[in-house]
């Protein structure tokens, strides 16, 4: 059978993405200095989460998916009245994951109430390693912005275009800054939100208003020991431990590989509680989350009898409720009501410590 692929755009005109008129921008790499990054790194290649080292050591997959801005977010305080962005790097597309999801950015804006979804920056439906767009944000009155980065594609270069006499400086919205530390699979970098802005750690963050780092790498979350040694590296105020979607037809390797990578994150980081979360079951019964359920459940039992600040969100209430049929797109990765039943569990256990992180 031949399926032919359309733009509705065509016919729909409400689904159409405006071309750029970039009469009247100044533009700024948004490496400059009056921008703050979060949850990401740089170098001449452009925005990296791992870097390159790192990842050839640890497989082939996480050293392609290190470079995926998954987690990303630039936040400036601006009176600009016009915003527009032009992005370049490779993109991955998926059958089941919208481009807005995938490849596009979420812009949210804080005027005092902190920040609020305002918009998305559309790909185009044909867009190949990156695209520009524009819109406009309603006034010049000052605000701060922020910008979520796509979370299956690469930033080489990230432009920001603002009016011409617009002022724009940096700014720090997190009271503190280690950030919560994020590790696991395709859930976790994001698949498959409808926007970046969805993602769940994403979602934590801006409830809790705290800083993130976003080290989910897609069908290659295996529990590496160099993976655990560059997260112990880091600075980290908790760590959400998401690590069993990947290794759940090996349990023997997650049995394995689950506890040492606690472990090693625990020996650099002696006092941060660290969350234990098992898969999120979308349906009543599945047997490779039971059976990878227990061994995370082995892990967070022996820590915890060790006497070790952790804690355990389990999968297998993570969807609970009339509309558990709802929350993914496949019966594996989460939608968007997925992602928001995860984040309330996260949210929920990080208030319910009143941590001061």
């Amino acid at each position: 059978m031949v399926i032919k692929v359309s733009d509705i755009s065509k016919i729909d005109k409400n689904f159409a993405v405006e071309e750029v008129d970039e009469k009247g921008f100044k533009w700024y790499d948004s490496t400059e200095d009056v921008f703050s990054v979060f949850g990401l790194w740089h170098d001449e290649k452009g925005y990296f989460r791992v870097p390159d080292d790192v990842g050839e050591k640890t497989s082939n997959g996480v050293a392609r998916l290190a470079r995926h801005t998954c987690g990303g977010r630039i936040i400036f305080e601006t009176d600009t009245s016009e915003i527009a962005v032009d992005i370049k790097g490779k993109q991955d597309k998926m059958s089941h994951f919208p481009l807005t999801g995938s490849i596009g950015l979420d812009l949210y804006i804080d005027e005092g109430n902190g920040f609020e979804y305002f918009r998305t920056f559309v790909p185009p439906f044909s867009c190949e390693n990156g695209y520009k767009s524009e819109f406009s944000l309603r006034d010049n009155k000052t605000k701060k912005i922020m910008i979520h980065f796509p979370l299956y594609a690469e930033a080489e270069q990230f432009l920001i275009g603002l009016d011409s006499d617009a002022t724009v400086k940096k700014c720090n919205p997190y009271k503190k800054e280690k950030p919560i530390v994020y590790y696991g699979s395709s859930i976790t970098q994001g698949g498959c939100v409808s926007r970046p802005g969805n993602h769940y750690p994403a979602i934590v963050s801006r409830k809790l208003m705290k800083d993130f780092v976003c080290l989910g790498f897609s069908g290659n979350a295996h529990g590496e020991q160099s993976m655990a040694e560059y997260i112990a590296s880091l600075e980290m105020s908790a760590f959400v431990f998401d690590y069993d979607h990947n290794d759940m037809t090996k349990p023997e390797l997650l049995r394995e590989r689950h506890y040492p990578f606690y472990k090693t994150v625990r020996e650099k980081h002696k006092d941060i509680p660290i969350i234990f979360m098992s898969a999120p079951y979308s349906k009543r019964y599945d047997v490779e989350k039971e059976r990878s359920r227990q061994v995370v459940l082995e892990s967070y039992n022996k820590a915890k009898e060790n006497g070790d600040n952790v804690y355990f969100i389990d999968g297998m209430k993570m969807f609970d409720g009339e509309y558990r049929d709802c929350a993914t797109v496949d019966g594996c990765h989460p939608n968007e009501a997925g992602h928001i039943l995860i984040a309330k569990a996260i949210t929920e256990k990080l208030r319910a410590l009143k941590l001061s992180f």
